[in-house]
């Protein structure tokens, strides 16, 4: 099934939304497609402050 980039845009944003909210837990597969959209290292989005 193709859908209209504007539709998958509008998924990837509501998607994007759920995860900053804390409403979802990412799998590995969708840190790693977050990771590599920002250009940084699965370290770097994974990494917790002291």
């Amino acid at each position: 099934m193709n859908y209209h980039p504007s539709h998958q845009k509008l998924a990837n944003q509501q998607s994007i939304q759920r995860l900053e909210a804390g409403k979802v837990n990412p799998s590995f597969f969708y840190l790693h497609e977050i990771a590599t959209g920002l250009g940084v290292t699965m370290q770097d989005i994974t990494q917790v402050s002291s």
